[in-house]
């Protein structure tokens, strides 16, 4: 038996992923994509495994944050992990919003294991005209 289970670890052994990642480099950190529309920008990270209840988003002086936790799900039956390469923990994204985005209106929603949230683009501002005193002669 233990031959059989020797020979199952060397079919899951990776040394190169082994050797590099410790457990300081196995944060969860999301990935996160940013396009662009003429009306919004659109953030899309990926968060497998969570819900919206397991999110908070904010915006505070013009900085977008989601954070979140992912944790480990607990099994009633005892059992030995024979591999464990998904990454757990609590994150934290920010984000530096342009100058006079309507905070007010981002809209976020989950979808198949993807946050998606909506900035809206600022309005352009309209260039102020300034009057030029006439002199007095």
């Amino acid at each position: 038996m233990l031959a059989l289970l020797n020979h199952f670890d060397e079919l899951f052994t990776d040394t190169a992923l082994r050797n590099t990642t410790s457990s300081r480099s196995r944060l969860f950190i999301p990935r996160v994509d940013i396009d662009e529309s003429p009306t919004a920008y659109e953030l899309t990270a990926d968060l497998p495994g969570l819900t919206q209840e397991d999110i908070e988003i904010s915006v505070e002086q013009g900085v977008l944050t989601f954070t979140g936790e992912r944790s480990v799900s607990t099994s009633k039956d005892a059992v030995k992990k024979r591999r464990s390469e998904r990454t757990l923990g609590s994150f934290r994204r920010t984000f530096t919003l342009p100058k006079d985005t309507p905070a007010e209106q981002i809209t976020a929603k989950m979808e198949h294991g993807q946050l998606l949230i909506s900035i809206p683009k600022p309005a352009p501002r309209a260039p102020t005209k300034v009057p030029i005193q006439g002199a007095s002669v």
